[in-house]
């Protein structure tokens, strides 16, 4: 499990989780020819600029040093970011891209009569829920643990936060730990329905 490796390992891991998630695209091919996402995308920017920051920082953390591949290009007006910035940059990336979509083209593509399900593929883990553990969030934790009192939005712990608050537990940093109960999108639906119903029966009649 990422959660308990060292920040080398987790590093060393998301470089090869990039890597194989923009394989997992070139074998299933996107629209208008495009061989891979465009890095001018937010899925392009998390894949060819943000994640391989995020495992350098993991990796250099550790002791060791990355080698870039071609086409890995973070650029200086990322890795000049602060931990919290690359924190802010990732989470719109993640927020933002298709991830969801593309995921579900490729297990069409490599296991469509749905026989692996116990195997997630790359770009499956990448738009992982980080309410149910996502490799991502677990580096960008390890390498810059969220503020506590946040003056600006923060993708990933605004969600943790939100869930664990639902499941009353107060954990004292919100960052994902196996600890966690695994998040139930429906659970979530019974909050926010719980709670549209608490405040009508409040207003009173009209």
């Amino acid at each position: 499990m990422a959660y308990e490796l060292d920040d080398q390992s987790i590093g060393h891991g998301l470089i090869d989780l990039t890597r194989r998630a923009r394989k997992e695209i070139e074998v299933i091919g996107l629209r208008n020819g495009h061989k891979s996402v465009p890095i001018e995308s937010y899925e392009g920017m998390l894949l060819y600029r943000v994640m391989p920051e995020i495992s350098r920082r993991l990796i250099q953390k550790g002791g060791a040093r990355l080698l870039h591949l071609p086409g890995e290009q973070p650029g200086p007006d990322v890795t000049s970011l602060t931990g919290n910035a690359l924190r802010r940059l990732a989470g719109t990336c993640v927020a933002k891209s298709a991830f969801d979509i593309i995921a579900e083209k490729v297990r069409d593509r490599f296991d469509p009569e749905f026989r692996n399900t116990g195997t997630f593929f790359a770009c499956e883990a990448v738009q992982r829920d980080c309410r149910s553990g996502n490799i991502l969030e677990v580096a960008l934790s390890k390498l810059n643990p969220p503020e506590f009192n946040r003056s600006r939005p923060d993708f990933f712990a605004d969600r943790i936060s939100d869930w664990v608050e639902k499941c009353s537990i107060h954990p004292t940093t919100d960052i994902w730990t196996p600890a966690m109960p695994e998040y139930d999108i429906e659970l979530d639906d019974f909050f926010v329905e719980d709670g549209q119903s608490m405040a009508s029966s409040q207003m009173g009649p009209t």
